[in-house]
């Protein structure tokens, strides 16, 4: 929601597995990589906040920092 993007989540559990798998059948010529894409299950995310909501987290989350950094 902050940024204002969509996200792309895969929907696999054990994603570090599947990745090493995912590479070895590229790199041996098994695999095409635009072909992966395309059976990975994806939950897509859609930023829904209001923009004025948004505003004043960011701005809350500016002065947070800001505080971090300059007090010591």
């Amino acid at each position: 929601d902050m940024g204002r993007l969509q996200v792309s989540v895969p929907d696999l559990q054990d994603l570090s597995g599947m990745g090493a798998a995912y590479a070895a059948g590229i790199a041996t010529g098994v695999y095409d990589p635009d072909q992966i894409y395309e059976h990975v299950k994806r939950k897509e995310y859609t930023a829904q906040m209001e923009e004025t909501v948004r505003a004043e987290k960011y701005a809350g989350w500016k002065q947070a920092v800001t505080q971090a950094i300059t007090h010591n």
